[in-house]
This record gives structure tokens, sequence and C-alpha cells, in this order.
């Protein structure tokens, strides 16, 4: 496992994300080279839905480093409605990640729980036509380590949040392969394989509060579903 920071302080004191210019060589190899596969990305540009410069990117470096796999988060402008999917989770390659709720939670008057998207979470196609987000996890509220406070923890949401849990749910399924628990036979999955299982995976979601209650993918919510992957693999007793 591998930790790389890519914010800083602005010239107003502020903390500010600050990805690379080349996100291949000053990002993703150097994961690479840390021994990182399965890479987490909880950031993106709220302003763009296009197949940006960065999108390309991840895939070169998907398609460079085949058993490897990128996931992003999806963006929290839901609100704005479709086409709302940010760059660089704009990606063919990569996993995006949208957020459903966690629990039974009210939102905009609604009820909503575990199998709704969350209302925040952004929409596709992406500007090109393309379906995204991939999937959901659970990112209303979800509790992690915070930064800069020593070993306290946080409670937050977003598609940030989401993010991980799809990645952990990605290292899992990698590492069943490499244990060769898929007919005894033990092997390097490439990251398309491991998309393609979480895709499998998925289950139908409605949208939550703020959205039709109970609508269905096939009704408009451009491929989300949620993270299930105990359909594909047999990852519990």
């Amino acid at each position: 496992m591998a930790f790389f920071d890519i914010a800083k302080y602005d010239g107003a004191g502020n903390i500010q994300l600050f990805p690379p210019g080349d996100l291949n060589a000053d990002l993703f190899e150097r994961l690479y080279a840390a021994g990182a596969r399965v890479m987490s990305m909880s950031w993106g540009s709220p302003d763009s839905n296009c197949y940006s410069t960065y999108a390309v990117m991840v895939d070169e470096f998907m398609h460079n480093h085949p058993d490897s796999l990128v996931i992003f988060a999806a963006g929290n402008s839901g609100i704005k409605g479709d086409y709302s999917v940010v760059t660089p989770s704009t990606a063919k390659s990569c996993v995006t990640v949208g957020a459903s709720y966690n629990v039974q939670q009210t939102s905009f008057g609604l009820e909503s729980h575990i199998n709704f998207v969350a209302y925040f979470s952004s929409a596709g196609p992406t500007a090109d036509g393309r379906l995204k987000p991939d999937l959901v996890a659970p990112g209303y509220y979800i509790t992690a380590a915070r930064a800069l406070r020593g070993c306290d923890t946080i409670q937050s949401r977003g598609t940030s949040m989401a993010t991980p849990v799809v990645a952990g749910n990605a290292a899992l399924i990698r590492q069943w392969f490499m244990k060769g628990m898929y007919q005894n036979k033990a092997f390097v999955p490439n990251g398309a394989l491991l998309k393609a299982m979480l895709v499998r995976g998925r289950k139908t979601t409605g949208r939550g509060g703020g959205g039709k209650k109970g609508l269905s993918i096939k009704e408009g919510l451009e491929n989300k579903g949620q993270t299930r992957d105990a359909r594909v693999l047999c990852l519990f007793p």
C-alpha cells in the first residue's frame, strides 16, 4: 500500500489539491514503482465533463500497465443533473464511482438508504455520450482518517469517500485471483478483469432524496449500480 500527497498550501494558507501536469510520470508511475496496482483517486475537475488530457493520461497508463486499475470519484455535482460526472473520471478504462446513501437517511424530505444514489452524486453521461459512473458505493457518511490530526477520524460524505470503498473491493478481488481461489490457479489479474468483476457485481439502485425515488438504471441512472462483489465471488464463508 502506498500513499502519495498531491495537496499543498496556496497563497492564502489554505490546503488545495495540485495534481501534477503529467499524471503518468509524476503520479501513476511513482505509485506503480512503489508497488501499487489498485489506485484510488478522490479528486477531479468540477467544471469539466469532457474527455480531457488528464482522462487520456489515465487511459494511456492503464494501456501501458495492464495489471493496474485506476479508480476515480465521479464528483459531487449531481444537483446539476445529467452530464455532471467530472474529468478525469471520464476516462474510458478507469472505474468511475458515484455515491449511494449508507443507512436509512432523510434528505429533501424523502427517505433514502443504501439502495439509493445520493442526491449529490454526479450523473452521466460524459460529454461524448459514454455511460458513467460505472457503479456506486456507500458515501454518505463514511468514517475515515482525518488529515493533519494524528490518529483522529472524521465523518464525511461524497464520492471521494465512496471511491476507496470500491478500491478495497478491487483489492480483495485481486487477492482472490492471486491466491489461486479461481479453479486453483493463481495468476495476476489485469485491470480490465477487475473492472469487469466489479461492474458485474452491481445491483440496480434508485435515485435517492432530491430525485425520483425508485428510479432504475434503465430509466435513466446511466449505468449506476451498487457494488456487490459477493454476487460474482465467494469472498465470504
